[in-house]
């Protein structure tokens, strides 16, 4: 290596060791989005599929993000997007879809106890009807149909014989569905 490559290596090392590049990085949150926590999530696979978490593996993850980042709430995120807040460096938010009844139950005292807020969103629809969103119901009938196979709107043919021909099943419809 030439003189100049040695000492532009050397450069390059000492910056990334100082971790100064750190400084140049734009603020910002991650928001961690769920849906359901369940004691047995495998009982829900029908419907609920991975959208689904543990009740041990979502406390340890709430407790692993209390312990190495800073909580905010979606009121704060939402100020430091309109720039009128900062907010502290590696903060996270948390999000639940759809309001199941196990936000609340759940997942609602794990993050009180660790003192994390929690954006809530109901789908108020499904409460007044007392119907599961139709993306679940199409996944239990995927999940649960005695057909052999399936052929998408587009002619694509899906054999139920494999548990991984339904998933893959199930995801194109919803692909179709949302659009219709």
């Amino acid at each position: 290596m030439t003189a100049p490559g040695k000492l532009k290596s050397v450069a390059k090392k000492a910056v990334l060791a100082s971790k100064a590049l750190r400084l140049l990085k734009k603020p910002g949150v991650a928001v961690l989005m769920y849906h359901s926590v369940k004691e047995r999530p495998e009982q829900h696979a029908n419907t609920l599929g991975g959208i689904v978490h543990s009740t041990g593996i979502f406390r340890q993850q709430m407790e692993m993000l209390a312990r190495r980042c800073t909580p905010v709430g979606m009121d704060d995120v939402l100020l430091f997007a309109r720039g009128e807040k900062d907010l502290p460096s590696q903060c996270f938010a948390v999000t639940f879809d759809d309001g199941y009844a196990d936000n609340l139950e759940i997942a609602a005292p794990i993050m009180e106890k660790l003192g994390i807020p929690g954006a809530f969103y109901i789908t108020v629809g499904y409460i007044e009807t007392e119907n599961l969103p139709w993306a679940l119901r199409v996944r239990h009938a995927f999940a649960t149909t005695k057909e052999k196979l399936w052929t998408a709107p587009d002619g694509s043919t899906f054999s139920f014989s494999e548990l991984d021909a339904r998933g893959r099943a199930f995801a194109q419809s919803c692909q179709h569905l949302s659009a219709l």
